[in-house]
């Protein structure tokens, strides 16, 4: 459309610093604002080092969670954030800003916003913070829209909006904080047909598609076959999800993409990303009916691209699991979350029993995919007690190649937040550093203290791994100081020994850019 081909966007994105892995939703915001033919740039702070350091694949192989990984090859970060963004903005001069942020980041991108404030180009914030709270989001001053819900049809009115001379703040699914304080609050958009958009990742750099995946770094996308949860956790804003898209006359969020276009997009990514691994970010993979877990892998089987998928325990099954392997499964993860099952009912909302856990674990390790499990720590009432009963119950499950723990973290539009502040155990203000920063409860005992999930946090895969005569020494190196930390690395030498081999990936870079198929480590295999 000629009268758009002027008009110009800039998609802003408020990372963790030198958290890379190209972003699905910015990907596909880039699609879908191209195809209208508006000239499109990108920002992304992640690509600085600074005031928002992630740490948290440090924290995890610092604590032998994870393999140790060779450097990834990319140049040094970039310094000047704020100086970098107002310039690129005076220079692209954009006729709208796009900014998508998750809870974690959003601070960042206040502040980015604040740098260009004077400039008064129309700015929508959206992301998964501003729909679960955003009357909080409106409250910081340098925010005056934000998205609601989905933002694929949203983002082009809006920008339709601002390119025809009309109000932006007339859009569906748009709120603004009016000059006298209050709000506007315009009512949500039907749910988006995800079939309609694929991903362009045409402007993320070649280092940001580098990822580690069990010791070995392969060139890595991410692809979205379903998007939605059924399921209705505590810890989690997929229930939130759920009851905003009651509101406009779905059952649900849940939605699969449709087989003929997974196809289509997949094969576009393989000729213009080439990628070496794939991420598959359905919440949970093996949710899908039977007959359409067999129509996935009848369509896969000419990419055989190696992947990973994410799944419910409940979900497994060695039919399921022996289709995905034959076409490229390479690693596999599935959440125990808390290893009590009343208290995993009471307060998770999880209703599987441990037997199934342990049942639906042992299957995965006898598929021979190589599968890591999560594990929440530091939850609203847990004691060290409760918490030994997860050290309990990973114990009982062969084979894992890895552990994802997470210390819990009370997210806006949660159930688990609103006990929280309930309790007065939660700064309503606070904001989180992610899954794996501190604690931010602070419990009576004889609840788990903040010292004592940090502790836990760095020992928890050696209480999984070593026996039991041995959980004293362990016990010494949960403490920061100085005999501690002994402990800890005396112990954490031989953890890694005996379940990685200390062994680390070695290839070229090269090699990570080829992409070229399945180069797992040596004992990826289980």
């Amino acid at each position: 459309m000629a009268a758009a081909e002027a008009f110009r966007v800039l998609l802003v994105y408020p990372n963790y610093s030198m958290m890379k892995i190209p972003a699905l939703a910015m990907g596909l915001f880039a699609a879908i604002l191209k195809a209208r033919g508006y000239e499109v740039a990108f920002f992304d702070s992640s690509l600085y080092a600074g005031e928002f350091e992630s740490s948290h694949d440090d924290r995890r192989t610092g604590s032998f969670q994870y393999r140790r990984t060779a450097k990834i090859p990319g140049p040094e970060p970039l310094r000047d954030l704020h100086g970098d963004f107002r310039r690129r903005v005076l220079e692209f001069r954009p006729r709208a800003i796009l900014v998508s942020t998750v809870e974690d980041t959003f601070q960042q991108g206040v502040r980015m916003l604040a740098g260009i404030r004077d400039l008064e180009i129309p700015t929508l914030v959206g992301g998964v913070f501003p729909t679960m709270a955003p009357e909080e989001a409106l409250s910081f001053e340098p925010v005056r829209m934000v998205g609601i819900g989905e933002g694929e049809e949203l983002i082009v009115d809006f920008c339709e909006r601002v390119r025809q001379g009309q109000d932006p703040a007339d859009t569906p699914g748009v709120w603004t904080r009016l000059p006298d304080g209050g709000l506007r609050r315009n009512p949500l958009r039907p749910l988006t047909d995800i079939s309609r958009a694929a991903p362009d990742y045409g402007f993320f750099r070649e280092h940001q598609f580098l990822r580690p995946w069990g010791g070995t770094i392969f060139r890595t996308i991410t692809v979205e076959g379903m998007r939605g949860c059924p399921y209705e956790c505590t810890f989690c804003n997929s229930p939130a999800h759920n009851r905003l898209a009651r509101q406009v006359g779905s059952k649900t969020f849940v939605r699969e993409k449709s087989i003929e276009a997974l196809d289509a997009e997949l094969a576009a990514l393989m000729e213009s990303t080439a990628p070496g691994f794939i991420m598959f970010v359905d919440d949970s993979f093996l949710t899908r009916p039977f007959r359409h877990v067999e129509q996935w892998c009848r369509m896969y089987e000419k990419y055989r691209v190696p992947f990973w998928v994410n799944t419910r325990v409940e979900s497994i099954s060695p039919e399921k699991l022996a289709m995905l392997k034959a076409v490229g499964c390479h690693r596999l993860s599935f959440s125990i979350e808390h290893g009590n099952e009343a208290f995993r009912k009471k307060h998770l909302r999880k209703f599987f029993s441990n037997e199934q856990a342990v049942a639906g674990g042992r299957i995965v390790a006898e598929s021979g995919i190589p599968f890591s499990m999560d594990v929440l720590i530091g939850l609203p009432f847990e004691t060290r007690e409760l918490l030994f009963d997860s050290v309990e119950i990973i114990r009982r499950i062969p084979g894992y190649d890895a552990l994802t723990i997470s210390i819990f973290t009370p997210y806006r539009g949660t159930r688990l937040r609103e006990v929280a502040l309930e309790q007065g155990w939660l700064d309503p203000a606070a904001f989180p550093n992610g899954i794996s920063g501190a604690s931010m409860l602070r419990m009576p005992r004889p609840y788990l203290q903040r010292e004592d999930i940090e502790g836990l946090f760095r020992t928890f895969a050696m209480y999984c791994l070593f026996p039991k005569d041995r959980w004293a020494e362990i016990r010494r190196a949960e403490s920061f100081d100085a005999e501690g930390d002994a402990a800890f690395a005396r112990l954490g030498a031989e953890y890694y020994e005996q379940k990685f081999g200390n062994r680390e990936s070695t290839l070229p870079p090269q090699e990570y850019l080829r992409g070229s198929g399945c180069r797992a480590a040596d004992n990826d295999s289980v």
